[in-house]
């Protein structure tokens, strides 16, 4: 083993996402290992607790695998209807369980904005996630999408 890994190339990290379940924890040790003479890959390995619950209640990939594309939508085009958003819900609530209800007000509270699109049906609510601010920031936010205040 020592001559495939040296102290010096690996490091111990603990971690904890904020996006996961509050009580779910970590520790990535990431590295390089060496295969031939002079090359070397990069390695992670995670260690979790027996009994993870990373996958509990709103930390569930049914919940986040919408609010992506929810996130490419937003990237793509700027902006999304109310009625894109609240069909990504009823397909979250069917698979996992949760009231419809619940679901949306977790996306609009934690990760969603509302916006005026310009030019467009002014009854029709629009959302984007709230990443697109840092569009806005960089003056990289298409012209037609207002954040609404």
């Amino acid at each position: 083993m020592k001559e495939l890994l040296d102290k010096e190339d690996v490091v111990f990290q603990s971690q904890h996402n904020p996006a996961t379940n509050k009580n779910y924890r970590a520790i990535d040790l990431k590295g390089f290992l060496r295969v031939s003479e002079g090359k070397r890959i990069p390695f992670e390995l995670q260690i979790v607790r027996l009994g993870n619950k990373n996958e509990d209640g709103m930390s569930r990939h049914e919940i986040y695998e919408p609010l992506q594309k929810m996130i490419v939508v937003s990237r793509l085009l700027g902006s999304f209807s109310e009625k894109y958003l609240d069909l990504l819900v009823q397909e979250a609530a069917k698979t996992t369980g949760f009231s419809p209800k619940k679901i949306k007000k977790y996306y609009l509270d934690r990760s969603l904005v509302e916006v005026k699109s310009k030019g467009r049906n002014r009854k029709i609510k629009s959302f984007a996630t709230k990443r697109i601010l840092q569009l806005k920031e960089n003056d990289l936010l298409p012209e037609r999408i207002v954040i609404k205040s």
